[in-house]
């Protein structure tokens, strides 16, 4: 995958989680800038996804932990 290739995938993807949100009946905002997608739940928490180009991945942080995904066959997995 292409830089280029990937960085049109992680604006796909941050889309579709705004859109997914924007659906939800749940009192959560978000927020994007610099292509870092912040979401903040009911309860304060925070849920940071971006992208890292020079290893083509989209990390997610969250609470609970780091994840750090890759695009294979379609879809993001975790490493």
């Amino acid at each position: 995958m292409t830089e280029s290739e990937f960085n049109q995938q992680v604006d796909d993807t941050l889309i579709a989680i705004e859109e997914a949100l924007d659906e939800l009946d749940l009192d959560i905002d978000y927020e994007t800038s610099g292509g870092i997608l912040t979401i903040t739940l009911e309860n304060g928490t925070k849920v940071i996804i971006n992208r890292q180009t020079p290893v083509k991945q989209l990390w997610l942080a969250a609470k609970d932990g780091g994840y750090h995904l890759d695009w294979v066959d379609d879809q993001w997995v975790t490493d």
